[in-house]
């Protein structure tokens, strides 16, 4: 073979080569630099082996056009999708479903009967979960299984997590990026010893285990933020009856009052939480309401203040901001219409109604913001509309809010802060402890002490 007198002057891994027997369907150089410069195939300790010689990989199928059509749905057979293992993954959990396919739509489809690791290819690459049902799955999934006893199904869905950012960079530049067959096949497998994939898997089941028990000492924590709140205004939440007797009921049309006509808010006005120990306020005799700004994607400038719309995150951020901090938010429009969300930094808001104290020796906004988020059910009744369902200010403005004297508001926001803060150092343990893991996971994976 000739040989090759490389510049000095070029920057490390910018020229390299690539025997042609190497080039299997694909020959842009950043695909094979991504592969060239893989830190887990450097490792010398232990084998290494393409993905395709030693995963058996089985793409999903769904080939019946429209997806959605419902003669394919409603059956025996569940169908797993994209987001069932995005979700799987983040949390590390058991795959769920919310769909299942008939005998039809498992024509159309490809039925896993072995447990098997689920790879997401399309949009979301690199996520994975474990399957241990049998289930069906469309083409933007592939099912992999060992193909020999030296390498465990449990250290692949590890070994993945580890991988995710490699396979997206693997991915070619699109608008919506996959990967195929091909692309997947000269991943480099680190394949260990077993006694140290079964250490590793070991490791990973423990700190995970810990980490959910963390996680769920935070979660008990927030929840019993509201029992608290309620304890402390003196309010009994109502009772909900959704019996025939209870959803059959009568309004005198003085009680209508010029407000909606429709049953539905007549019949959850009995299930409001206001009242108890304090007097109650309209919330627009104590509150500014205010519609957020309309933007468009074209007029966002990528800043430092996160754009409040619809949803319960933020969608982007711009560069400038319309409210300074000690602000709510509740969404205006969409699926999450009604959301509630305190916030003590710069925001430009948007899509959404904002809320704050006209009077914060009366009313603390953050104060009101824990009983708005203590009513967010009752908030989220107030949705109207079928296709786009909306919250509009002049319900929100109806709320009935307890007013309790200023030091007993800063007492509860005191005691609620303090909740937070614990359980926001849970969550920062839990996932210390996974961090932890997953370094002790690396080195060994590349052969390090163990």
């Amino acid at each position: 073979m000739a040989t090759f007198d490389f510049s000095e002057k070029l920057p490390f891994g910018e020229m390299f080569l690539v025997r042609s027997s190497e080039i299997e369907g694909r020959i842009d150089p950043l695909y094979y630099q991504t592969i060239h410069n893989f830190i887990f195939a450097k490792q010398k300790k232990y084998t290494v082996s393409k993905m395709v010689d030693c995963i058996d990989m089985q793409r999903g199928r769904f080939g019946h056009r429209p997806r959605n059509d419902p003669k394919l749905y409603g059956g025996d057979y569940p169908f797993i999708q994209t987001g069932d293992i995005v979700k799987a993954s983040q949390n590390a959990g058991k795959i769920t479903y919310s769909q299942t396919l008939n005998k039809l739509g498992l024509k159309t489809s490809r039925l896993q009967t072995e447990k098997a690791v689920i790879l997401t290819i399309a949009a979301n690459i690199g996520d994975t979960a474990i399957l241990d049902y049998p289930a069906c799955y469309p083409d933007s999934l592939i099912a992999l299984t060992p193909k020999s006893d030296d390498l465990r199904l449990e250290y692949i869905n590890i070994y993945f997590k580890f991988i995710k950012s490699f396979l997206e960079d693997l991915a070619p530049q699109a608008a919506q990026k996959n990967i195929n067959y091909q692309q997947l096949a000269p991943v480099p497998i680190v394949i260990p010893p077993l006694a140290v994939q079964d250490e590793i898997i070991r490791i990973y089941e423990n700190a995970l285990l810990a980490r959910n028990s963390k996680q769920k000492q935070a979660q008990t924590l927030l929840t019993s933020i509201n029992d608290y709140l309620l304890g402390e205004l003196g309010i009994t939440l109502p009772e909900t009856d959704n019996s025939l007797n209870s959803r059959i009921f009568t309004v005198q049309m003085s009680e209508v009052g010029g407000g909606a006509f429709d049953p539905f808010t007549q019949f959850n006005k009995h299930y409001r939480i206001e009242g108890g120990k304090y007097p109650n306020e309209r919330l627009d005799n104590i509150a500014f309401l205010q519609k957020g700004q309309s933007i468009t994607s074209d007029d966002i400038v990528s800043g430092d203040y996160p754009v409040i719309a619809g949803g319960q995150s933020s969608p982007y951020s711009h560069n400038v901001c319309n409210h300074k901090g000690n602000v709510i938010t509740v969404s205006a429009s969409g699926a999450y219409s009604g959301y509630v969300w305190y916030h003590d930094y710069s925001i430009f808001a948007s899509d959404c109604t904002v809320i704050f104290s006209k009077d914060e020796n009366k009313l603390i906004t953050e104060f009101l913001a824990e009983v708005l988020k203590v009513k967010q059910q009752e908030i989220y009744l107030l949705q109207k509309g079928a296709g786009q369902p909306h919250v509009y200010p002049n319900d929100l403005a109806k709320l009935n809010i307890p007013l309790p004297d200023k030091p007993t508001q800063q007492k509860i926001i005191a005691h609620i802060q303090a909740i937070k803060a614990q359980a926001t150092a849970l969550q920062a343990e839990a996932e210390q402890l996974l961090s932890q893991a997953k370094a002790e996971i690396e080195q060994m994976i590349l052969g390090g002490a163990q």
